[in-house]
């Protein structure tokens, strides 16, 4: 097996961020069932991206979604509380896709 070389100075938390990509900031996410203020923005980001990936690909139970029917899901994972709204707003925005007008 092959490490990951860290191109930084510092040493980066990867497991962490890893970890983090099930979680959801209302504590309801698996593994650890932890909330936002204990997971670091790059696990959040790592979610909703995550999130995005896999309801534009095509599922045994259904079809993908389009791109901007995985931004309105995005949407509403943020402001039912599940997924990070930056994070989010970042993910549609690497989607070519505007960011939100409204904060959220």
């Amino acid at each position: 097996m092959q490490r990951l070389e860290n191109p930084f100075d510092q040493p980066a938390p990867f497991a962490e961020i890893a970890a983090g990509h099930h979680e959801r900031c209302d504590g309801s996410g698996y593994h650890r069932g932890v909330r936002a203020t204990d997971l670091p923005f790059t696990a959040r980001l790592l979610a909703a991206a995550d999130v995005f990936a896999a309801a534009t690909e095509i599922r045994a139970h259904r079809p993908a979604l389009t791109v901007r029917d995985a931004a309105a899901l995005l949407d509403a994972e943020a402001a039912a509380g599940r997924l990070d709204p930056g994070a989010c707003a970042a993910v549609v925005e690497g989607a070519g896709l505007p960011r939100p007008r409204t904060p959220r």
